[in-house]
């Protein structure tokens, strides 16, 4: 179906709120170290023998290191995969005032979360930075270089804010979770399923200017990137890094407990992703 991209502009333009997620949303909160800060169902190892098998502080451990690495996962797409492009894209009138709010939301969620994880950091565990495989941190740049021609991150964008949705969803609906962290994740639910009207407008747009081959390449690159991105062979490592280097104890466990989270991960199917 075609759509007027002109006219669903100026509805977005007319549409637009303020950002729910700003850093000023944290005052006067901050982490409880004694709770929960994600959603039991949220954990990769979550539902495991191995992970039932930890004793409770390990698995509130597990849990809080896990939801470092969430922030910092949330700061990564938002910094790489949305503003870096989207700042670039050349637009007017209506599209340039929706794509600034755009920006500005971004840039308030980036700044909430990097409140939340200073307040949140302990010091123990490796400090290892939140690094997607190569390849994807690659394409992200092409994509921030060239974000019409590679417009794929419109796709990938679109799906990393269902997930977000999904996400605040089940903070929502868990009352026993960390205070904090459960009003930065629902008040990025509420921002991101505004945004979710942006993905399908921009990818229209941006495919109209790059032309049906070049939108046919980038729909094959986003579903590759997308694969990527969710695949259980990374990132799920880091958290049971971090409990291991505060409890050498489970250093005999380490490789199970990785293989587990895999088995896990793809048996609950948290991320349902389509491009």
């Amino acid at each position: 179906m075609t759509i007027d991209i002109a006219a669903a502009w100026a509805r977005e333009a007319a549409l637009l709120r303020p950002t729910v997620l700003t850093p000023a949303l944290l005052d006067g909160l901050a982490p409880d170290r004694e709770r929960r800060w994600v959603p039991e169902a949220l954990l990769p190892l979550h539902g495991g023998p191995l992970y039932n098998d930890l004793t409770a502080d390990q698995r509130r451990f597990y849990n809080q290191a896990y939801a470092r690495q969430l922030l910092a996962e949330f700061i990564w797409v938002e910094r790489t995969l949305i503003v870096a492009p989207v700042r670039r894209l050349a637009l007017a009138g209506d599209a340039a005032i929706v794509r600034d709010s755009f920006v500005v939301d971004e840039t308030h969620h980036i700044a909430s979360f990097a409140r939340l994880a200073a307040s949140a950091a302990d010091g123990r565990g490796p400090a290892r930075p939140f690094s997607p495989p190569w390849p994807l941190r690659a394409l992200a740049r092409l994509a921030a270089a060239a974000p019409v021609g590679l417009h794929f991150w419109t796709a990938v964008v679109a799906a990393f804010e269902r997930y977000a949705v999904d996400i605040g969803q089940r903070f929502n609906t868990d009352v026993e979770v960390d205070p904090a962290f459960r009003a930065v994740f629902v008040a990025h639910a509420r921002d991101e399923a505004r945004h979710c009207r942006l993905d399908d407008l921009l990818a229209a747009h941006l495919g109209a200017a790059a032309g049906p081959a070049l939108t046919t390449v980038n729909g094959a690159l986003a579903r590759r990137y997308l694969a990527r991105y969710f695949s259980v062979a990374w990132g799920l490592d880091g958290p049971i890094d971090a409990l291991v280097a505060a409890d050498p104890t489970l250093a005999a466990r380490r490789a199970a407990l990785v293989a587990e989270s895999q088995s896990m991960r793809r048996a609950q199917n948290n991320i349902a992703v389509t491009a």
